[in-house]
């Protein structure tokens, strides 16, 4: 019984001297941004603003850049195919998109080329995914989305945050 209650002490004791991690810490101080500076500048209804969710996601470089050849390569056609159906129209944004997606993509397939095993799992940034509820301007109580950045620091980008909802 006794080495029951020490076990259970020392797995405390741990528990509580255990350094939060990285992600732990964005999480706290996402929330307590978000609450105490977001939620009274944008909130119509501040004290309406209940906390639902905030997940972190560390994002490595090699991943970043997958994701960015992969939705290059996507767009690439779709805009190729608008640019050629509005090619009388001046200025063609489209083709504007089409040429840029086609850059974006070799130089992402550039860069990731050049970079190494150990470079492509480092750590770039952080997304963060937030949930709160609040009252809209009728009083329906809505369900909100956001999503923003951290450096990979662990600073936040203020001025990343998007609302999904919209």
């Amino acid at each position: 019984m006794l080495s029951f209650i020490c076990t259970v002490s020392a797995q405390k004791k741990n528990a509580q001297t255990r350094k939060p991690s990285k992600t732990e810490v964005i999480r706290s101080n996402t929330i307590k941004w978000f609450k105490e500076t977001y939620v009274p500048h944008f909130f119509k209804n501040p004290s309406s603003y209940k906390f639902v969710k905030c997940n972190v996601a560390p994002k490595t470089k090699g991943k970043m850049l997958e994701e960015l050849i992969v939705t290059s390569t996507r767009n690439i056609p779709r805009y190729k195919q608008l640019a050629e159906r509005y090619r009388f129209v001046s200025p063609n944004e489209y083709a504007t998109k089409y040429h840029d997606a086609v850059d974006t993509k070799e130089r992402a397939e550039k860069l990731y080329s050049e970079l190494s095993e150990q470079q492509k799992k480092e750590i770039d940034h952080y997304e963060i995914y937030y949930e709160c509820y609040g009252t809209n301007s009728f009083g329906g109580r809505i369900l909100s989305s956001y999503i923003m950045k951290a450096d990979a620091d662990g600073n936040l980008d203020y001025e990343s945050i998007e609302c999904l909802d919209e």
